[in-house]
């Protein structure tokens, strides 16, 4: 389910600024940047800590996968695209008697080639790694963080880092204005247009701390064959276009912990409405698990907590090919 963000940074609130000089915390002022994705519902960011041998199939995943859109300021749609199998084929387009170097574009083939051996008992060669999928290891190319999810809780745990903060969306030009606030098959749990006059304008995304972390492809990737070899294509659209098979990939992800959401009435919200939300069952926003926090009648918002309260993906960045 995708829908644009109006004002996508609408009454950005400061509670704190980030710890100064870490580069692994958001901006000061900004949980997140207005040329983000958000992604909603937001994802767990358990993966274990990837190792020479081995990475979270979570990770590969995630990082591998191509968004249906480039654009910022809207929400994350996964593609069935894969960028490192889509950038393989690249390689195989670029006419070898057209470009200045056989030797480079013949490298770059063999680093993006799976590797011939079984990786059961195999060491991963260079920009290659081991996921698990299903019980059964499979060889896929190597994508990197710049913090591991542990690494970075920890620092959450010890104080390191400490930078509440919240961003609102605008959700007036939502066209299904009755499926973000569900009960857990998906249902309203009251609707939009009721004779109370209830009207969530906005929502306000907050969290305890906030991260911002790099994803970087393993040596397989060659960023300068992109560049040098577009250019021997007979149709740059194919993959560099906005539907182009390498038109971007998640280049950073923002992670917080302690998520909460607000949601902002433009009426007060009466009681028997504010009952109606304290029994709810299984409620969800955007489809995730929540629990009220805070609410009651004459005000004109409510607020839960998120189920998950470890840390969680809530918004990434898209590096632009095109």
């Amino acid at each position: 389910m995708s829908f644009m963000l109006t004002n996508f940074l609408e009454g950005v609130q400061n509670s704190a600024d980030s710890a100064s000089g870490d580069t692994v915390c958001a901006a000061a002022g900004l949980p997140i940047t207005n040329d983000a994705q958000v992604i909603l519902p937001t994802r767990s960011w358990d993966w274990p800590n990837a190792n020479a041998n081995s990475t979270p199939y979570a990770q590969f995943q995630f990082a591998d996968t191509i968004p249906k859109s480039i654009a910022g300021g809207q929400e994350y749609a996964a593609s069935s695209d894969s960028f490192s199998s889509n950038y393989k084929t690249f390689l195989e387009m670029i006419p070898v008697d057209k470009f200045p170097s056989s030797s480079m574009l013949q490298t770059a083939k063999e680093n993006v080639a799976k590797p011939t051996l079984s990786p059961d008992g195999t060491a991963p060669p260079a920009g290659w790694c081991k996921v698990k999928r299903s019980g059964v290891y499979r060889w896929a190319p190597v994508w990197e963080l710049s913090i591991s999810s542990s690494d970075w809780f920890n620092k959450v745990q010890s104080g390191e880092i400490s930078n509440p903060n919240s961003f609102t969306i605008d959700l007036t030009s939502r066209a299904e204005r009755d499926t973000y606030l569900t009960s857990a098959n998906g249902s309203a749990l009251l609707p939009m247009t009721s004779p109370t006059g209830l009207d969530f304008e906005s929502i306000t995304i907050s969290a305890d701390c906030w991260g911002q972390v790099s994803i970087l492809p393993g040596s397989w990737f060659n960023s300068a064959m992109i560049k040098l070899g577009k250019t021997f294509l007979s149709d740059q659209e194919v993959f560099f276009g906005d539907d182009g098979l390498l038109r971007g990939r998640v280049s950073t992800m923002f992670v917080a912990y302690k998520v909460s959401f607000k949601l902002n009435s433009k009426t007060t919200i009466s009681e028997a409405v504010q009952t109606q939300l304290d029994q709810a069952k299984d409620p969800q926003i955007f489809g995730q698990s929540v629990a009220k926090k805070s609410g009651g009648s004459a005000e004109k918002s409510v607020t839960f907590s998120s189920i998950n309260q470890g840390a969680s993906i809530v918004a990434a960045i898209i590096e632009s090919y095109s």
